[in-house]
């Protein structure tokens, strides 16, 4: 991408900040009222739903990544948006033109203009980012889109989805509890809300206490229901922090070996959802066959989830910000990294995130955390009350910095590894501060 492009997305991003209503606000009438007068474009195209707190971005990359080496046109729609805004919506992989982009918001905008109630109370960022997807997928005559929830599900914009073919949940833990719930089984209820009747629906197994209420959702409503890890044999031949080498047999077909470039168990699993939309898409797409899933897993790329960035020092970049994935980030760290070298940990979060526990998990996998401030996110926690946290919890070494830019330099030459993680917001800074400072690597 052009750095044009980049400040292009940029005052593309603060027109649909202004022109939306601020906030989360769940529900579906504005923008069912919105697509009407777009005329439904989401009604162009079969789709793949995916929902669930952690993993729906990697199962949307892999899937897409399979679907793409079927030798299908894919529309990728997820969020949030690491660097930049043009990652939310992909064509074949690829972003595309901020021009494109503002053909779309044009249509929308116009949309709403001509509406009084709309105009009133307009859609918020997310809704105005899934109807100008919905329009550009319409536009680009795509074969499949695989579409990730923003938020929940049953009243997440996204389930305004027309023609669902496979419904996806990946594992169900501690999100947005104010909107969906505080209880677990009330959250898995709005995320188990996106299965269509009589269609194809998945569910991770994690926890495995809701294995149960799945079964119910999908009898409900004549749903073909299952679970990948009960009908793949899964065997682990080789993990580190590149990847893991794979054999997996699906029952009454052949073996595969996919080399999983994402690392981490619970990787394994967000793969076997992938694989298994994969196979139950295979009646409609002939093109899907074992091989395309092969390559299609082994060639999935997703920035900043247990992405490995050469340097000095290596940086791991994982997007945990709740309880279950630092949870998932320290299995990884204990089984595929060695604890007597050297770790830094970079630590930055949101208010609204499990912060305290997040430091407290982390603790025995590094000796050192660099807390910092993500001053352009007013949501964000100040550097110096996490360093209080992190004491507070027994880090031995704690260190603030002001910045990103700052954090990154206290790493630098220090350690055999960096661990970027609290938020996906600081993964996406760091991508970026990387990418300006040494010009090796553009995201989107």
């Amino acid at each position: 991408m052009s750095t044009e492009e980049r400040y292009a997305f940029i005052e593309l991003e603060k027109e649909l900040e202004s022109l939306a209503t601020p906030g989360m606000r769940p529900g579906l009438s504005r923008l069912s009222r919105l697509l009407l007068r777009l005329g439904n474009p989401q009604r162009a195209f079969p789709a793949v739903h995916v929902a669930g707190t952690n993993g729906k971005g990697s199962v949307c990359a892999s899937l897409d990544s399979i679907c793409r080496h079927a030798g299908m046109r894919c529309g990728l729609f997820t969020s949030p948006h690491l660097c930049s805004l043009a990652e939310r919506i992909l064509i074949n992989g690829e972003p595309l033109y901020s021009g494109q982009w503002r053909w779309a918001k044009r249509r929308v905008a116009e949309c709403i203009e001509q509406d009084a109630q709309l105009r009133t109370a307009p859609p918020t960022f997310f809704e105005l980012a899934t109807a100008i997807a919905f329009c550009l997928f319409q536009q680009e005559k795509v074969d499949l889109v695989i579409c990730e929830t923003g938020m929940g599900g049953r009243l997440d914009a996204t389930n305004l989805l027309s023609r669902v073919l496979v419904s996806v949940v990946t594992s169900i833990g501690d999100d947005h509890q104010r909107f969906l719930g505080s209880d677990m089984r009330e959250r898995a209820w709005e995320k188990f809300s996106i299965f269509r009747p009589a269609g194809t629906a998945l569910f991770s197994g994690t926890p495995p206490q809701l294995n149960e209420q799945f079964d119910t959702a999908c009898k409900r409503i004549d749903a073909r229901g299952c679970i990948p890890s009960t009908c793949w044999d899964v065997t682990v031949i080789h993990e580190d922090l590149c990847g893991s080498q794979l054999s997996l047999h699906r029952k009454g077909d052949g073996m595969i070996h996919p080399h999983l470039p994402l690392p981490g168990r619970h990787q394994i699993e967000n793969s076997l959802l992938a694989a298994e939309a994969a196979s139950s898409l295979s009646r409609t797409f002939p093109a899907i066959t074992p091989t395309a899933i092969e390559s299609g897993l082994s060639g999935a790329r997703w920035h900043g989830r247990g992405e490995l960035v050469h340097g000095n020092p290596d940086l791991l970049l994982d997007g945990a910000h709740n309880l279950q994935g630092y949870a998932a980030l320290v299995a990884l760290l204990n089984n595929l990294w060695n604890r007597n070298k050297e770790t830094i940990v970079l630590f930055a979060s949101m208010e609204d995130k499990g912060y305290t526990q997040g430091l407290e998990l982390l603790r025995p996998c590094a000796q050192e955390v660099i807390c910092t401030d993500l001053p352009e996110h007013a949501r964000s926690v100040p550097s110096d009350r996490l360093a209080r946290t992190a004491e507070d919890a027994g880090w031995p070494h704690v260190r603030v910095a002001g910045n990103v830019e700052n954090a990154l330099d206290l790493i630098r030459g220090r350690g055999q590894l960096g661990v970027v993680c609290g938020s996906l917001y600081l993964v996406g800074k760091v991508l970026e501060v990387l990418w300006n400072n040494e010009k090796g690597r553009q995201p989107a």
